[in-house]
C-alpha cells in the first residue's frame, strides 16, 4: 500500500492507494504463493483496462505485428528434424518445451 503520494509522468498516486507495496525495493519473496494477497484485478495488465486503457495499446499490437511481418519477409523459419510440436496450454496456447527452428534468408 502506498504511504505518502507518490509522483509519476501523469498523476500522483494518493497515499492509500493499493500497489506491490514498495516497489523500488528489492523483494522476491513478495510473489510467493503465501505472500499474494487479493489485488486489483488490473494490477498486473500492461496497457490498462477501462476508461483508463494506454492509448497506445492499439498501435503497440499493430506494431507487433508488422515487425513479425517484416521479420517473416525476409527470414523462413523451418522445424530442425525430429522436432514435433505439441500444445502447451498457459496464459496463451504455446508449444511445449519451446520450438528449435532453423533460420535461413529467403
Amino acid at each position: 500500500m502506498i504511504t505518502e503520494p507518490m509522483p509519476t509522468p501523469l498523476a500522483p498516486f494518493p497515499p492509500g492507494n493499493f500497489l506491490l507495496g514498495n516497489h523500488h525495493e528489492f523483494r522476491p519473496e513478495r510473489f510467493l504463493a503465501d505472500q499474494l494477497k487479493p489485488r486489483h484485478r488490473l494490477a498486473f495488465m500492461p496497457f490498462g483496462a477501462g476508461h483508463r486503457v494506454c492509448v497506445g495499446n492499439a498501435f503497440a499490437l499493430t506494431e507487433s505485428m508488422l515487425l513479425l511481418a517484416m521479420i517473416a519477409r525476409h527470414y523462413r523459419f523451418n522445424l530442425l528434424p525430429g522436432q514435433t510440436v505439441e500444445p502447451e496450454i498457459q496464459v496463451t496456447l504455446r508449444p511445449k518445451g519451446g520450438m528449435r527452428l532453423a533460420v535461413s534468408r529467403r
